[in-house]
C-alpha cells in the first residue's frame, strides 16, 4: 500500500523539479521518487560494499604472488594456531 512523503522545497527547488521531470515526460512525484530511489541504491551500495578500492587493490596483488613476507606478529599468530589448533588435529 503506497505511504505519502511530504517534501516542502522552496519556489526555486519546485521550478527546478518540474522542469527536469517535464524534459522526462514525467509527473513530479515520478520524477522525484525515481531520483530519490536510484540515489538510495547509491548511497546502500557503497554501504554494502566489501572491500575499499585500496584493499581490492591489495588483494589482487597477494593473487598475482607479490605477498609480503610474514611479520613478527603474523608469525606469532601463525605458532599460535599451530599449539591450539593444529596439534589437536593429530
Amino acid at each position: 500500500m503506497p505511504v505519502r512523503i511530504d517534501l516542502r522545497p522552496d519556489h526555486e527547488a519546485k521550478a527546478r523539479l518540474d522542469r527536469a521531470a517535464s524534459k522526462l515526460g514525467l509527473p513530479l512525484s515520478a520524477f522525484v521518487l525515481s531520483a530519490a530511489l536510484e540515489r538510495a541504491q547509491y548511497v546502500l551500495a557503497q554501504e554494502e560494499r566489501l572491500l575499499s578500492d585500496r584493499d581490492r587493490d591489495r588483494v589482487l596483488a597477494l593473487l598475482d604472488g607479490e605477498a609480503p613476507a610474514p611479520n613478527r606478529t603474523l608469525k606469532k599468530a601463525m605458532k599460535r594456531h599451530r599449539d591450539l589448533i593444529a596439534s589437536k588435529r593429530k
